[in-house]
């Protein structure tokens, strides 16, 4: 198809209402097309629309998109451009951004891991980046879809596609990351509610038999004849030490302690 010459990709506002819904695609008079799709910026998921036509690229969407516009005209320096190239500049610009989030994301999911196998994560930190991650997933799904409906009348684009493709692998990989994290949060935390229920039940099991002598010896009864023993305190500590000494000694075998 012929293509008319433009200086550069033209941000025109906010969204309008012709451009509502999300994954949506139009081939519009005069050779054009108009496509929405989500785009995940610092606001969040938000939806955008791109039209190419004879009057060139236009994009809506959030005021964030300023600077993917702004970095996709970058390097035309006033020159013409055609329709493809504009195309094919904005989409790489904004592939370029989810790629930078990707690497920030990464190294924050590092750092929840090691926090993680320390038991030094905290679930909040871990929701926080997990729904980061699916928005940027969102978003790179959204840019799929605008390469391949787009790709229809820009055939150069197709290559581009498939470097999205790999770019929502790769977000793929970091969410199964994130949930690779919680379950290691939740074995760390259970594995030292477990050591302190052992710690607890070895004392526990420490003091049953000294309770269980001293509940003896504590009962009112007129005639026992270990009361009257000069011994008897004295042999008493001594059973209860030696107790004491081989109920630790039994622990310490099975690794209990």
């Amino acid at each position: 198809m012929g293509e008319s010459e433009n200086v550069g990709v033209t941000y025109a506002g906010p969204t309008p209402k012709k451009c509502v819904k999300t994954f949506k695609f139009h081939i519009l008079r005069k050779e054009g097309i108009r496509v929405t799709f989500p785009v995940t910026l610092e606001g969040g998921v938000r939806t955008a629309c791109i039209e190419a036509g004879e009057d060139g690229v236009k994009v809506w969407g959030p005021k964030e998109l300023r600077v993917v516009v702004e970095e996709a005209n970058s390097g035309i320096e006033g020159r013409a451009a055609g329709i493809t190239e504009l195309m094919k500049r904005f989409f790489t610009a904004l592939s370029d951004r989810y790629h930078e989030e990707l690497a920030k994301l990464d190294g924050v999911i590092e750092e929840l891991v090691d926090k993680a196998v320390k038991g030094e994560a905290e679930v909040k930190s871990l929701y926080k980046v997990y729904w980061k991650a699916v928005k940027l997933h969102k978003g790179v799904h959204g840019l799929i879809y605008a390469l391949r409906k787009s790709s229809a009348l820009y055939e150069e684009l197709q290559g581009l596609v498939n470097d999205a493709v790999m770019l929502e692998n790769m977000y793929s990989t970091s969410i199964d990351r994130v949930t690779d994290a919680f379950s290691l949060h939740y074995t760390v935390t259970s594995e030292k509610t477990n050591n302190v229920v052992t710690k607890l039940t070895v004392i526990s099991a420490i003091f049953l038999p000294l309770t269980l002598i001293a509940g003896i010896y504590g009962m009112n009864f007129k005639y026992m004849p270990e009361l009257n023993h000069p011994l008897a305190y004295p042999l008493t500590l001594v059973a209860m030490a030696a107790i004491v000494a081989g109920e630790l000694t039994y622990f310490r075998r099975k690794g209990w302690i």
